[in-house]
């Protein structure tokens, strides 16, 4: 059996990682407005959009992955469906001009992250995943919004 103990420092350290992973996203959010050393506001956007298509599609392949662990795609058809479409999502994303992409990776995060906390509600997706992408998915979307708006001025 699993020790309990070491079941919840595994859930925090991942927890750490994805925090620590979202630094990129937040840094190019905030290079809009203050200049970052070498990263201005055009470097920024480009790093923002790009690394959000990355975690999309490491989003996307965590879906893919949850209907592949379930054994059954007839039982999670939708599961490997939005894995794939959301994957598909953040790489033409990057073909749009720079306010459809922000637009496009705005909807597919907030998408993405109700139905990752919606999932966890029902029971098909942990409950701690789903904490953990209600603090994630807001503080991505914030990072595009800030972009979004800086283009806006």
């Amino acid at each position: 059996m699993l020790n309990r103990t070491a079941i919840s420092g595994s859930q925090a350290a991942l927890a750490a990682t994805v925090i620590i992973a979202l630094l990129p996203l937040v840094l190019a959010g905030i290079s809009q407005w203050a200049a970052l050393g070498r990263m201005d506001a055009e470097l920024g956007l480009r790093v923002g959009v790009t690394y959000a298509a990355v975690v999309l599609s490491f989003l996307g392949g965590a879906r893919c992955g949850l209907a592949i662990h379930r054994r059954s795609l007839r039982d999670a058809p939708h599961e490997c469906a939005a894995g794939v479409a959301t994957i598909l999502a953040a790489f033409l994303s990057l073909m749009l001009p720079a306010l459809a992409c922000i637009c496009l990776q705005v909807a597919a995060f907030m998408l993405l992250g109700l139905w990752d906390i919606l999932g966890a509600q029902r029971g098909y997706l942990p409950e701690w995943y789903g904490r953990l992408r209600n603090l994630v998915t807001p503080v991505a979307v914030l990072s595009l919004m800030a972009m979004l708006v800086r283009m806006a001025l």
